[in-house]
């Protein structure tokens, strides 16, 4: 169980919204360990703002790979010249 897991049982506290925004990203991600993600599933069961506010989030993520997919493929010679540039930054 995390630290912060421990400390709101010991003072009677649940997983609340606070949780849920400031660990969206990993939940999102699926790279919570599972108490933490065990504790997120329950609360998303009981709240409507929150369900809403990840789908949202997770729409967020879906547009901008979308938006950032390459429409053409970048020639090897040219990728390949690329990252040796970035490289030698």
């Amino acid at each position: 169980m995390s630290l912060l897991c421990r400390i709101k049982k010991l003072l009677g506290m649940h997983f609340g919204c606070y949780d849920m925004h400031r660990l969206l990203f990993e939940y999102a991600q699926g790279t919570l360990p599972p108490e933490l993600k065990n504790a997120m599933d329950e609360h998303l069961k009981d709240c409507k703002p929150c369900l809403d506010y990840l789908d949202t989030y997770r729409a967020t993520i879906k547009a901008t790979r979308q938006c950032c997919a390459r429409e053409v493929e970048m020639p090897p010679e040219l990728e390949r010249k690329l990252k040796e540039f970035i490289a030698k930054l």
